[in-house]
């Protein structure tokens, strides 16, 4: 669960993570791959109104049929080559009334903020988080409970511990962060604004809570509003790209069955001392679902900045384990189109998340350490192809190795069948240079292909749902369709130019249509469409520093958000989501 005090952002309908596909050599190779500070884009919105052409995407799924996953209580495991740092399986309470986490293991996070933090935990989030046994308590059968309720105010309380020990893995050595977890089963739409997670930050957050994202998060599991998934991501550098294009971070989502119990693993390991080739891996149930490579982060514009220090971050310095279970927020609201939790979220046993035990695994440095390694990754669906060249954007899911003699139109020429044009061509491959000047480097790696595509040309770069075009499709009828997220003619053809005009409307089947933007709520009204960040408003926000914070004339902010008034007299209403980029 990302915690950042400036921007969030939400989780793409078609969201590429890292995971990426094999290198392309045909157009016909090319497979798809299907997180969340306050910046919302393109890449992270999902829906469950809209509908993706499944079909064509091949995804790396846990095994959610094991043999134990229906069982409450397990012994903590043992791992071959690891000792156990730490865990807590929750044992020693009574059978028969309610307890506390132990405070020798355990601290707890009250109230609506952090000392020296924003307000609502910087999410938006509406909960207020107790020490109380009604919202977190340990029964007798060793099994934690974080329990979500709702009082007759509406009013909502829930809980967040963290971890009183910190956590390093060494030089040269492996770690692994573990906890067995049931989710809510209960029905999606008895889920909206709930939403549970399993994750870490550095230490330094604790001193510095405005520091994020520089201080480091790993995101092992968090899942929102009862969507059959989980999310696994990871958040380092700082706000405005980065190593970790933040502030989306680098993330995958991975398919589970809610009604079981499931292992969540996250596997550091440091063993090579190449940098770039060291990895975080995360595991559902053992199957491997996502690996991180450090090679994978972008490029910094700030000195005190460099990929490996962000790297370094996240990997090689202390860190804190949290489990929580916020109510609404960004996130959850994004998701939905709405705001949450509404009238129909249940709370208390219906929406809690129950924890077996936590555990930490240390494993040394190998005896031989092996030299640093140049050689490429394998091509295979969880490696990014070696070289490319910097500032290729994370979402990439194919690519083709350029030739002796292959101009960027050669490339466009051959992937064009799969709606690759120069722009796009040029937009994830930022090195090539620019439309009119485009060039190509023989050997390196180029990305041809994101999620989702093929799209027709001028669609806005921040659509947050799309619908797979059939021949069946109208403009009349995917209006319909989704009138219920409010679509609308004028905006279905301002979305998405390449339809024609109000009154000569056409879709082209094969093609993904954008039918949603992502804005985030609470926004206020008349915010420009096409909007691509937001800042979740504070108290202490004015308009001059916002147009500072992110070198904007006032003018341009008062022209985004016309609801902030007049350059002469602009006013920020906090807890609303302000455009600060388009």
């Amino acid at each position: 669960m990302a915690h950042s005090f400036t921007l969030r952002n939400a989780i793409s309908l078609l969201a590429a993570g890292f995971l990426a596909c094999a290198p392309v050599s045909e157009a016909s190779s090319l497979h798809h791959h299907l997180h969340h500070q306050h910046l919302f884009t393109r890449h992270h919105a999902r829906t469950s109104h809209l509908e993706a052409h499944s079909s064509i995407l091949e995804t790396r799924t846990a095994d959610i049929e094991g043999r134990d996953n229906n069982i409450r209580k397990r012994a903590i495991p043992n791992y071959s080559g690891f000792t156990q740092t730490w865990a807590d399986d929750f044992t020693g309470g009574s059978s028969n009334s309610r307890s506390l986490p132990s405070s020798t293991n355990w601290r707890f996070s009250t109230g609506t903020k952090y000392q020296g933090g924003p307000d609502n935990w910087g999410t938006g989030e509406i909960e207020t988080y107790t020490s109380s046994t009604n919202n977190v308590y340990v029964d007798g059968s060793g099994l934690l409970h974080i329990v979500p309720l709702k009082d007759s105010s509406n009013r909502w309380t829930s809980a967040r511990i963290e971890t009183n020990r910190v956590f390093r893995c060494a030089t040269g050595g492996r770690m692994i962060i573990e906890a067995r977890i049931k989710l809510p089963g209960t029905s999606s739409s008895q889920q909206q604004g709930i939403w549970p997670a399993f994750w870490a930050m550095g230490n330094a957050f604790r001193s510095n809570p405005m520091g994020w994202p520089g201080t480091g998060e790993l995101d092992v599991m968090e899942q929102v509003n009862g969507d059959s998934e989980v999310f696994q991501t990871v958040h380092c550098g700082y706000y405005g790209g980065g190593p970790c294009n933040e502030p989306n971070g680098l993330g995958q989502r991975v398919p589970i069955d809610r009604s079981q119990y499931h292992t969540y693993r996250m596997i550091i390991d440091l063993s090579n001392s190449d940098w770039r080739s060291q990895t975080i891996e995360w595991r559902i149930d053992n199957v491997q679902t996502n690996v991180l490579r450090g090679s994978q982060l972008g490029s910094s514009n700030q000195q005190d900045v460099t990929p490996q220090s962000a790297w370094q971050s996240l990997t090689t310095k202390d860190f804190f384990i949290l489990l929580n279970v916020a109510v609404g927020g960004s996130l959850p609201n994004a998701i939905a189109g709405t705001t949450t939790p509404n009238s129909q979220t249940r709370d208390g046993s219906n929406s809690e998340m129950i924890v077996d035990y936590v555990a930490v695994y240390n494993a040394p440095p190998p005896t031989n350490t092996p030299p640093p390694t140049n050689t490429p990754p394998p091509s295979n669906p969880t490696a990014t192809p070696s070289p490319i060249q910097p500032g290729q954007t994370k979402f990439c899911v194919g690519w083709r190795k350029v030739q002796s003699g292959e101009t960027c139109k050669n490339v466009v020429d051959k992937f064009q069948n799969i709606g690759l044009t120069t722009r796009y061509l040029v937009e994830w491959n930022p090195a090539l240079g620019s439309e009119s000047n485009c060039r190509t480097t023989p050997g390196y790696y180029v990305c041809v292909k994101t999620q989702p595509q093929p799209v027709q040309s001028g669609q806005l770069s921040n659509c947050g749902g799309w619908k797979y075009a059939q021949s069946s499709d109208t403009c009349s009828n995917l209006v319909s369709r989704y009138a219920s997220i409010n679509l609308t003619l004028s905006k279905l053809v301002q979305w998405n130019p390449a339809l024609g005009s109000t009154s000569n409307c056409r879709v082209t089947p094969g093609y993904y249509v954008c039918v949603k933007m992502m804005v985030p709520q609470p926004s206020q009204p008349g915010q420009i469409e096409g909007c691509t960040g937001w800042r979740y408003a504070q108290s202490s926000d004015t308009c001059s520093n916002l147009a500072s914070r992110y070198r904007l004339s006032l003018s341009t902010l008062v022209r985004w958000n016309p609801a902030l008034g007049s350059t002469s007299n602009c006013r920020v209403s906090p807890k609303n989501f302000v455009c600060v980029a388009v």
